[in-house]
């Protein structure tokens, strides 16, 4: 297993005053919001189907070989909110008090509902798991990795995007020894199986994700699904293509995303490194263009970083 930690730190955005710039982006993403909702809803039509589900059968992998290194910080504060049902995420909050299931509640957006279901949280278990005595944090962590797939295995039309989905994947893959070690073979069989499942199918989808960040995410996923499931060494490959790819495309000669978003700079940052120890551990030779991304990436960073170490807040 590959063992790392990184820095925290909360960032809270400042009030910002509406002014005409921002209200011409905010009408873009509320376009891209609807254009996204309309090729859900497409897309659902042939994916949330019998004969579909059928194609995504297939041999079931007996273990995880990998657990990558989780870099996100977690905290324990964090998963006592969550254990006590306050799910206050990206995009807004939800209180599901007396263990009721997060994955039953109206969401009230679409980004809450892209978190939820991308698991990133999961790493405020594993904190609290290794700072506690006893396995409440375990436990409850996997009984709502099991209620996920139980409610939202088959499909779901946010849940099954190809970025919530590579999400999802790369955080179960880096919290494994919280959500399988030491569990039953009933509950270890069923969550190998669905993660192959969510891997076959973002096999065929990375390429379709949306353009930018959420694309570089799939790809993330399915690369490490290569890396992390047994007999994954085509999905690598494919994921691998289309994350250079992407880098290509997306990071910019003076190493900042094309965003320009402190925060999704970031964000795959963080995961390239991940990847980059993930292939390492494996005697995988590390590509081109995910060591020159690191390179290039890493002082950009060190820019959109205030004295204090906190993120500066722009363009998103």
């Amino acid at each position: 297993m590959v063992e790392a930690r990184a820095r925290s730190g909360d960032e809270k955005r400042a009030p910002a005053r509406r002014t005409p710039a921002s209200a011409g982006n905010r009408s873009i993403d509320l376009a891209g919001a609807a254009i996204t909702r309309a090729r859900d809803a497409l897309l659902a039509r042939g994916f949330n189907t019998w004969a579909y589900g059928q194609s995504l059968r297939g041999p079931m992998p007996d273990h995880m070989v990998l657990y990558p290194p989780e870099l996100r910080p977690g905290r324990t504060s964090a998963a006592d909110a969550l254990f006590q049902g306050r799910w206050f995420l990206a995009g807004g909050q939800v209180r599901a008090p007396g263990g009721s299931s997060p994955f039953a509640a109206d969401p009230p957006s679409e980004r809450w509902s892209e978190e939820l279901h991308g698991f990133s949280w999961l790493r405020h278990f594993t904190v609290a798991n290794e700072a506690n005595n006893g396995d409440t944090a375990r436990r409850y962590a996997q009984k709502l990795v099991a209620d996920w797939i139980k409610t939202e295995g088959n499909w779901h039309p946010v849940a099954w995007r190809p970025q919530v989905i590579g999400r999802r994947l790369i955080s179960w893959f880096a919290n494994g020894a919280l959500i399988i070690d030491g569990t039953e073979l009933v509950y270890r069989s069923t969550l190998l199986r669905n993660m192959a499942r969510q891997a076959r199918h973002l096999a065929r989808v990375a390429s379709i994700a949306p353009a930018g960040e959420p694309r570089i995410t799939a790809a993330m996923g399915l690369a490490f699904s290569g890396l992390c499931l047994s007999e994954g060494h085509k999905r690598l490959a494919k994921g691998l293509k289309l994350l250079c790819r992407e880098l290509d495309r997306q990071i910019l000669p003076d190493g900042g995303h094309v965003s320009r978003n402190p925060s999704a700079q970031l964000s795959i940052l963080l995961d390239l490194l991940s990847l980059r120890d993930a292939l390492t551990a494996r005697r995988i030779e590390v590509p081109g263009p995910v060591r020159n991304a690191i390179d290039r990436m890493t002082p950009m960073l060190r820019f959109f970083r205030h004295g204090d170490g906190k993120l500066a807040l722009f363009n998103g």
